[in-house]
């Protein structure tokens, strides 16, 4: 019963933390320490998230969280060559690839109908790199990307991951926007690239 009780009050405070750091000004990301994340379920970060009500505060508060996760294989963290985790599942875990990254950003800029990209230089997307992406008044934004500025084009977006990646700009030619449903996508138990919704695809104009 102590246990119990112990744990409902961590919850709440917790909680109420959560609040009370983006209540006062919506505009300013609400100070979690992501190190610690564990301390926080994917609810209440999704939840803080919400709260945010500035796209490029978004953008910071989905980058800084995305910095938390080490990178790993699909095949050592999962026994996969290829799996799609849920945010809950890769809060937990707090590793996971490019998409797993780029799902945990997208989880966190939900109410701006946040999509994930991947981006190919074959049409089979045999390699393959994925980002997150918000498109808002014509523009791209991606967390990580830039926080503070959007693209007018996906090919200007896609020669800046390019850049970051070290790549050169020619290697992506071709793209797949694709959507998850918001219930799938923060608290799926199973592999989500199964329902993944392909909504776009094309060649990539530099």
């Amino acid at each position: 019963m102590f246990n119990i009780r112990k744990n409902l009050i961590n919850f709440f405070v917790i909680s109420y933390s959560l609040i009370n750091l983006s209540h006062n000004n919506s505009q300013i990301a609400p100070r979690l320490n992501f190190k610690e994340t564990e301390k926080y379920t994917a609810e209440q970060i999704v939840y803080s998230a919400s709260r945010i009500n500035n796209l490029e505060k978004s953008l910071e508060y989905a980058d800084s969280y995305a910095k938390s996760i080490k990178y790993e294989s699909d095949s050592s963290n999962y026994g996969k060559k290829n799996y799609y985790a849920s945010f809950k599942v890769i809060n937990q875990r707090r590793k996971d690839d490019c998409d797993g990254i780029a799902v945990a950003k997208m989880a966190l800029l939900l109410k701006y109908d946040p999509k994930i990209l991947i981006i190919s230089d074959n049409y089979y997307l045999t390699e393959s790199h994925a980002e997150a992406i918000v498109i808002k008044d014509g523009k791209y934004y991606s967390p990580g990307i830039s926080n503070n500025r959007g693209f007018d084009s996906m090919g200007e977006l896609v020669n800046e991951i390019a850049l970051i990646l070290g790549e050169p700009k020619i290697k992506y030619k071709y793209f797949f926007i694709c959507n998850f449903d918001k219930e799938d996508l923060v608290y799926s138990d199973e592999d989500i690239k199964k329902k993944r919704i392909i909504e776009e695809y094309g060649t990539i104009q530099n």
